[in-house]
């Protein structure tokens, strides 16, 4: 399988967005399948712009475009054979669990009995596990913690039970799911943007295992001195703005600094 960079990723949203595609694609079986499909939604792009200059020189109105593509899409998707290709195509492309599949092709054709046809006549089955697996380990190797491969499977549709099911075998194995060199980079951003130790623990450790891999790294990225450097850029930036010492204090407790030192560090800056 291939996996795109989050900048790749975002740049295909982007477009997927402007062009109107409501499903966004995340997964590509290899580099060519990812060209080919950054082929068609560049294309789609392309039309939907020059679609809005006609519109801007008054040849024709978006209300006219969008009743003519309505009625083309409703008369097309009537029928089997049809829905039965797009089905097709939409699983391949996006992998979707089979509730999903159901509530998009219900959206191109109401009728319930035709398209449970057309999901049994899929020459493509579904496997709503294999689906989730491929899900969870995607965003382990991208550092995603629990919580949010729970929350992005949900997302996704897959059932309540398979996802309790995947979770507990994650959990059960004992060890971190966090990738070190991506918390690696994690904790090196965030120190970048001025947060504090604290805040970056509670940011990354969801579990109990989690402690050890992250508590290393920060060691590894902090020098002994440079929470307080932090700290102490923090405070002229907040003062600058005539911010008073009481919201200061309230703010930067809330980004995990330790009292004692916001306190020291403002007597230091008075004195």
């Amino acid at each position: 399988m291939f996996s795109p960079s989050e900048k790749q990723l975002q740049a295909i949203q982007n477009m997927e967005t402007f062009a109107g595609i409501q499903s966004h694609r995340e997964y590509f079986d290899n580099l060519d399948e990812f060209n080919d499909y950054w082929f068609l939604v560049d294309k789609r792009c392309k039309k939907k712009n020059r679609l809005r200059s006609a519109i801007a020189d008054g040849h024709i109105t978006q209300k006219e475009i969008n009743e003519k593509h309505a009625e083309k899409l409703s008369k097309y998707y009537k029928k089997k054979e049809a829905l039965v290709d797009y089905a097709t195509k939409y699983t391949l492309r996006y992998q979707p669990t089979e509730k999903k599949l159901r509530i998009q092709l219900l959206s191109k054709n109401n009728d319930p009995a035709i398209v449970d046809e057309v999901i049994d006549e899929l020459p493509i089955k579904i496997d709503d596990e294999k689906i989730a697996r491929n899900k969870i380990q995607l965003l382990i190797s991208r550092g995603k913690n629990i919580n949010y491969i729970r929350s992005h499977l949900y997302q996704k549709m897959i059932s309540a039970d398979l996802i309790k099911k995947l979770i507990s075998e994650l959990i059960e194995e004992g060890e971190s799911i966090l990738d070190e060199q991506i918390i690696y980079r994690k904790v090196e951003v965030l120190k970048r943007n001025g947060k504090s130790i604290q805040y970056i623990k509670r940011k990354l450790i969801e579990r109990r295992e989690d402690e050890e891999i992250v508590s290393k790294i920060i060691d590894d990225v902090f020098d002994e001195n440079d929470e307080k450097e932090i700290l102490k850029i923090a405070v002229e930036k907040l003062k600058l703005n005539n911010i008073e010492e009481k919201k200061i204090i309230q703010r930067l407790l809330s980004k995990g600094f330790k009292y004692s030192d916001i306190k020291q560090m403002l007597n230091r800056d008075d004195a």
